[in-house]
């Protein structure tokens, strides 16, 4: 994230692992005990609530229930009550992730678990390039509201340009006029002073 490049070709989630047992609901408790008790089990005075969120994805196994599986997982955390940890499925501060895959069960406990995209690779560099702190991006939308006002300052010059266009035509139309006007009284003058003349010769 700190490059803002995606450097894996062919990745495109990662599935951390810190725990590997078979898929069965003894080994899958042994197992969990011994992950939960240094993050979920201090003794210490003082301790946090925790908020926790378990995922968990079942593949190619028809005996294990995902239901079984989170109810068995859920009461390790607060080991029956003795801790206050809560289920916050929206903003967990841990998420125990587990993978079913055939006979194996993976464990994990991972913070940050939808900031990071559910560890997506595409969707986490979708989110890294949409930020307001992208060069990039901000360089883009930069060069867009140049445009913009580029635009807008030509289509200003062009609609002035045509209202002088059409300024100057009516001035030339009203010229035009006048000029026929007079040429009008002239003639009807003319017509006066001849037919004025005519009857001085009778």
């Amino acid at each position: 994230m700190k490059t803002k490049q995606r450097k894996a070709r062919f990745c495109i989630r990662l599935v951390p692992v810190m725990a590997v047992c078979r898929a069965s609901p003894h080994d899958m408790e042994k197992c969990g005990r011994s992950l939960f008790a240094p993050v979920f089990h201090q003794d210490h005075k003082g301790f946090p609530q925790l908020k926790f969120a378990i995922s968990c994805h079942v593949r190619n196994n028809s005996e294990v229930k995902r239901d079984d599986v989170i109810k068995l997982l859920a009461s390790m955390v607060t080991a029956d009550g003795d801790y206050p940890h809560v289920v916050n499925l929206h903003e967990p501060d841990l998420m125990v992730v587990v993978e079913i895959v055939k006979s194996l069960c993976c464990l994990s406990v991972l913070a940050d678990f939808h900031c990071f995209k559910k560890y997506n690779l595409q969707a986490m560099m979708n989110e890294v390039c949409t930020s307001e702190d992208d060069p990039i991006n901000n360089t883009n939308d930069h060069a867009k509201e140049v445009d913009k006002s580029e635009k807008k300052q030509s289509t200003g010059v062009e609609l002035g340009q045509e209202g002088m266009e059409l300024g100057n035509v009516k001035q030339s139309k009203d010229l035009e006029w006048e000029q026929d006007q007079e040429s009008v009284v002239e003639q009807e003058e003319k017509f006066a002073e001849e037919k004025h003349e005519l009857m001085g010769q009778k």
